[in-house]
C-alpha cells in the first residue's frame, strides 16, 4: 500500500489531506550550525548548506545510518565535521521519520539512510571519508544495502545524483537520473544492493573501500549446508526462503534478520524479534499449531531461523481461490459448502489460539496472510514475533489494517479481535471500513447473515464473545469526527443522483489546498485539478449528472488551468486534455479551446501510449475537438497520435512503450486504451488499418486474462500477484474496448468465450472497494457500455449494492476512498465517480470519459465494415484517411 494512506489520514479529518500530512514525534535539534547556512525542509529532510557552496549535478555522497537511541549523538557528530569542512548536508529531522525509514514495511533501498553528506569535490571526499570514519567508529546504525561500507561504524558510500535530475521513462513518469558518458541520461538506481554506472571515476579511498567490500572472505556458515535457497519474499526485516537439502528431499523454510534494521512499534528490531520467534516456536512444538523449530543460527552478520515446510497455502490465497465470487455460485449449493469450509477453517484457528494463550504466548500479528491452510483446512501460525504475555496491555508492535485492536486491549484479546476479523473478511471483502466508521462493523455482520445465512454470521460471533464490550472498535487510525452508516433500510436506496450531488458538494473545501476532497494523489503535481481526483473531474461528473454549477466554481477551474505552469501534463485524466472538456461541458467554452489547444501542441514531449496521460487519451481528446469544432486539423493530430502509436507498438520487436502496456494491463494503463481510441477513430473513418490494429491491441490485453474462481475471468496484475475485475486494470475496461469493436467487426468465438468470462466477473456480488477505477462504480460504467442482454440485470444489482459502502457525514450521503482510511469526493476513488458511473447506467454510454461531443463520440455505427479478424494485415500500417 502507498504510504501516504496513512500519512494523509489526519486524525482530526474524515477526508484524505495531504496539508496535513506531517512527521509528529521529537525533533532531532542539532548544535553549531551557522546562522548564514540556508536550512528548509523538504520531502521529510532538513536541508542544510553553507552560503555559495557550489555542489556539482552528481557524485559520490556519504550515508550515515544510525539507531533511533542513539542518533542524536551520531547527528552532532556528523554535523560537527560537516560544519568545520563547510560540507553540505540533510538529515531525517525527527525520531519517528528514522523509525518509519528503517521500519519493516520500508523500503529496502534506502532505509537505513540518516544523514547524506555532498563533497564538493575529490579533496573533500576524501577529507569526509578519513575524518567521519574515526569520529563514527563503532557507533551503531544499520546496514544500508545499497551502498558501499566504509570502516567499522555506520559510514556508507555511494554515487547517485546530489540534484534531483528527473527524466520522463516510457509511461511519463519522472525517473531520477545522471549524465552518462557522451552526456547520454541514465537511470539513478536505487536498488536494495550496490551498483554503480560504468567508467565512474573515483579517488584511491573510494577504490580501496570497494576492493575491501568486494572481497570480503566467504566464510563457512550454515548456509552452504543447503542445496539450494529460494526467495519467496523480502522485507527490510531480511528475507524468507524455501530451502533445499539432501539432494532435494528435504524442504524447510529460512527466515532471515537483519541486526538493527527492520523496527517495530516496540523500536525491536528484526534480529530480537526472531529470537522471540525461534523462543516460542520451541515453546509450543509439541502442539502443532506452529511450524516446528529446526535451529537457529549466524552467517556473516545476520541470524537465521530453519523451521519446518508446512504444506500448506495463506489464508489470503485461500479465501481468494474459493469464495463464491459470482451469485449464480452464491444461490447454489456451493455457499453452504463455502460456509462449512469456513467454519472448520476458523475452529481451527480459534482451537490454535486458545492452546497459544494456554502457553502464555500470543500470536500478536494475526491477520489471513499469516495463517497457513493445510489440505485438510487445519491450520498453523506463522510470524509468532510479538513475545507478550497474554494479559500484557502493552502496546502491540504490529499494525495489520484492518486487523489491529483498539487501544485497551490485552494481548489476548487483541488476538480475539484478529479472529473476529478474519471471520468477516472470509465473508465480506470491504469490512475494513469500520476503521473510518466504526458502526459499519456492525452492518458487515447483518450483510453476512443475508448473504451467506445466519450461521456465517455466528462464526463471526464466536470469536467476538471473547472481546471486552465495554470498549468501542475506533482504532488510532479513526478519525476524530468518524462517519456513521447510512441508514439505507429507513432512508431506501442512498445511491441516487441527487443525494450523491448533495453529498459532494458538502464536502467542497473540507480539507485546506483543494476544492474538493480526493485520494492522495491528489499531492501529484496538478492533482487537485485534474480529472482523476481533482476538482475537474467533481465538476464534469456533476455537470453531466444535470446539477447546476455556481459559476465561481467553473472559475475557480478556469483560474487553475490558466495558471497552470508551461510543463503541466496534456493527458486526459492527469492534464489538460481532460480539463479541456471538463470546461466545455462548465460552458467555458473559451477556456476549454485554450487548453485543449495547449494539451494538444505538448503531445510531441509525451512518451507514454496510454490511456490516462498518453497518446492514446490525447488522440482521442483530438477526435472529440474535430466534432466539437468542428475543425479537421484536430482530425489530424488524432491521426498523427495514432501513426506513432503504430509505429511504437506494432513494428516487429519488444518495446519499453508496449512493456510499459504489458505491465498495467487493461483500459487505461494498458492495451485495451489503444484498442479504444483506434477503433474510435475508425468509427469516424472508415479506417481498415486502424479497426485492425485495435482489435490486436485488445487481443494483446487478452493474453494477459486468467480464470479465477472457476469461471470468471480478470486481468492478471504480475506486480502484486492477483487477478483484477476493475475499470482501470481489469475484466470490466477490457470489457469496454471490446463492446466499441463488436457492433462493428466479428471477434470470433475464442473472444467471445473469453468475454463472457469478463462479464461474468462484472456479475460479482462482492468487490473490494466502491469507486470508479478499482471498485464496484467502475463495473457499473463497463455494464453501461456493454450490449448484452445480462448488463441490464447486472447493473441494477451492483447499482443496488453500492448502497452498502455509503457513509454519512454531516447528513449529506458519502462514500469512502480506496484502503477506507477516509472519504474522498474524487472521480477515480470516491463519490464523483460513482456518480459518473450512475449517469453512464441511465444513458448507457461512456460519459465518466472526459471527452468532448459525448455520446456522439461513441454513438453505434449503421453498418459494419464487415471486417473478418481472421483476414490479411496488408493495411494494418494502412495509408492515412483524409480528415472529415
Amino acid at each position: 500500500m502507498d504510504q501516504r494512506y496513512f500519512q494523509f489520514s489526519h486524525p482530526e479529518l474524515p477526508f484524505y489531506s495531504s496539508a496535513k500530512a506531517q512527521q509528529r514525534g521529537d525533533g532531532f535539534q542539532p548544535q553549531g550550525i551557522p546562522n548564514d547556512w540556508r536550512r528548509f525542509r523538504q520531502n521529510g529532510w532538513e536541508m542544510c548548506a553553507p552560503p555559495d557552496v557550489d555542489l556539482p549535478v552528481q557524485g559520490w555522497k556519504i550515508h550515515v545510518s544510525a539507531t533511533p537511541d542513539a542518533a542524536a549523538e551520531t547527528l552532532q557528530a556528523t554535523v560537527d565535521v560537516c560544519v568545520a569542512m563547510s560540507a553540505s548536508f540533510k538529515f531525517v529531522p525527527t525520531r519517528d521519520g528514522l523509525v518509519a525509514r528503517n521500519s519493516k514495511s520500508a523500503d529496502r533501498a534506502a532505509s537505513g539512510k540518516f544523514v547524506t553528506v555532498y563533497p564538493c569535490d575529490a579533496h573533500q571526499l576524501d577529507r569526509l571519508i578519513d575524518t567521519l570514519s574515526a569520529c563514527l567508529s563503532g557507533r551503531p546504525g544499520p546496514f544500508i544495502l545499497s551502498d558501499v561500507r566504509v570502516g567499522d561504524g555506520p559510514l556508507y558510500l555511494r554515487y547517485g545524483g546530489f540534484m534531483p535530475l528527473m527524466v520522463p521513462d516510457a509511461t511519463d513518469e519522472p525517473v531520477l537520473s545522471l549524465v552518462g558518458d557522451g552526456f547520454r541520461l541514465i537511470a539513478d538506481l536505487r536498488v536494495p544492493y550496490f551498483d554503480m554506472p560504468a567508467e565512474v571515476q573515483m579517488t584511491d579511498k573510494v577504490r580501496h573501500a570497494i576492493k575491501i567490500f568486494r572481497e570480503v572472505p566467504a566464510e563457512q556458515s550454515p548456509l552452504d549446508d543447503y542445496d539450494l535457497l529460494t526467495p519467496l519474499k523480502f522485507s527490510n526485516s531480511g528475507g524468507v526462503y524455501e530451502a533445499s537439502s539432501g539432494g532435494g528431499a528435504v524442504r524447510s523454510i529460512v527466515k532471515e534478520a537483519r541486526p538493527l534494521a527492520g523496527l517495530d512499534a516496540r523500536g525491536r528490531d528484526a534480529v530480537e524479534r526472531l529470537n522471540v520467534e525461534g523462543e516460542t516456536l520451541s515453546h509450543v512444538a509439541h502442539l502443532e499449531i506452529a511450524p516446528r523449530p529446526i535451529r537457529m543460527f549466524t552467517a556473516w552478520e545476520h541470524r537465521f531461523l530453519e523451521m519446518e515446510h508446512v504444506p500448506g497455502e495463506p489464508l489470503s490465497a485461500w479465501g481468494a481461490k474459493n469464495y463464491p465470487f459470482s451469485r449464480e455460485r452464491l444461490a447454489s449449493d456451493e455457499q453452504s459448502r463455502f460456509v462449512d469450509c469456513v467454519d472448520r477453517i476458523m475452529s481451527s484457528i480459534e482451537r490454535c489460539v486458545a492452546m497459544l494463550h494456554q502457553q502464555g504466548a500470543v500470536a500478536g500479528d494475526l491477520h489471513p496472510g499469516n495463517v497457513l491452510v493445510l489440505a485438510d483446512l487445519s491450520v498453523r501460525l506463522i510470524d509468532l514475533e510479538d513475545g507478550r504475555q497474554p494479559n500484557s496491555r502493552t502496546r502491540s508492535s504490529f499494525n495489520a489494517l484492518g486487523y489491529a485492536p483498539p487501544d485497551g486491549y490485552t494481548a489476548a484479546e487483541a488476538d480475539w479481535f484478529a479472529v473476529s476479523r478474519i471471520a468477516a473478511s472470509l465473508f465480506q471483502v470491504n469490512r475494513s471500513i469500520e476503521i473510518l466508521a466504526p458502526g459499519h462493523w456492525y452492518r458487515t455482520i447483518d450483510m453476512v447473515s443475508a448473504t451467506f445465512g445466519s450461521r456465517a454470521a455466528e462464526i463471526i460471533r464466536r470469536a467476538c464473545v471473547k472481546l471486552p464490550r465495554e470498549l468501542t472498535t475506533q482504532v488510532e487510525l479513526t478519525p476524530a469526527e468518524s462517519p456513521s452508516v447510512w441508514d439505507v433500510e429507513r432512508l431506501g436506496d442512498p445511491v441516487t443522483r441527487d443525494r450523491l450531488a448533495q453529498g459532494i458538494l458538502a464536502s467542497l473545501r473540507a480539507t485546506s489546498g483543494a476544492l474538493f476532497p480526493g485520494d492522495v494523489a491528489q499531492a501529484d503535481p496538478f492533482g487537485t485539478v485534474n480529472v482523476a481526483n481533482g476538482a475537474a473531474g467533481v465538476l464534469l461528473s456533476l455537470a453531466r449528472a444535470d446539477v447546476d454549477i455556481t459559476s465561481d466554481l467553473t472559475e475557480w477551474l478556469v483560474a487553475a488551468a490558466d495558471t497552470s505552469p508551461p510543463d503541466t501534463k496534456p493527458g486526459l485524466f492527469n492534464g489538460l486534455a481532460g480539463v479541456a472538456a471538463a470546461l466545455s461541458e462548465l460552458g467555458a467554452h473559451d477556456a476549454a479551446k485554450r487548453h485543449i489547444d495547449r494539451s494538444l501542441q505538448a503531445r510531441g514531449r509525451t512518451r507514454s501510449l496510454n490511456l490516462f496521460g498518453g497518446l492514446a487519451g490525447i488522440g482521442l481528446s483530438a477526435v472529440g475537438a474535430a466534432l466539437e469544432y468542428e475543425d479537421s486539423e484536430y482530425f489530424e493530430i488524432a491521426l498523427e497520435c495514432a501513426a506513432r502509436i503504430s509505429a511504437q507498438l506494432f513494428s516487429d520487436g519488444e518495446s519499453s512503450a508496449s512493456e510499459a502496456l504489458d505491465r498495467r494491463a487493461g483500459l487505461l494503463f494498458g492495451w485495451s486504451g489503444i484498442s479504444l481510441f483506434l477503433s474510435t477513430l475508425a468509427r469516424h473513418h472508415d479506417d481498415f488499418g486502424a479497426m485492425r490494429l485495435a482489435i490486436r491491441a485488445v487481443e494483446r490485453d487478452l493474453s494477459r486474462t486468467r480464470s479465477y474462481a472457476d469461471d470468471l475471468v480478470g486481468i492478471e496484475d504480475t506486480e502484486n500477484g492477483r487477478t483484477l475485475p476493475y475499470l482501470a486494470r481489469g475484466s470490466a475496461g477490457v470489457l469496454v474496448a471490446i463492446a466499441q469493436l463488436q457492433d462493428r467487426v466479428d471477434l470470433g468465438d475464442d473472444v467471445s468465450l473469453v468475454t463472457a468470462g469478463l462479464r461474468r466477473a462484472c456479475a460479482s456480488h462482492t468487490y473490494a472497494f466502491s469507486g470508479l477505477f478499482n471498485g464496484r462504480a467502475g463495473i457499473l460504467a463497463a455494464l453501461a457500455a456493454d450490449r448484452a442482454p445480462i448488463a441490464t440485470d447486472g447493473a441494477e444489482f451492483q447499482r443496488s449494492a453500492l448502497a452498502h459502502d455509503a457513509l454519512c457525514w454531516r447528513r449529506s450521503v458519502q462514500f469512502p476512498g480506496e484502503n477506507y482510511l477516509r472519504l474522498s469526493s474524487d472521480l477515480a476513488t470516491g463519490s464523483a465517480g460513482i456518480l459518473a458511473a450512475l449517469t453512464a447506467q441511465r444513458q448507457r454510454d461512456l460519459s465518466w470519459l472526459p471527452l468532448m461531443q459525448q455520446p456522439g463520440l461513441f454513438e453505434r455505427a449503421q453498418g459494419s465494415l464487415g471486417l473478418d479478424r481472421r483476414g490479411g494485415d496488408e493495411h494494418e500500417q494502412g495509408s492515412r484517411p483524409s480528415a472529415p
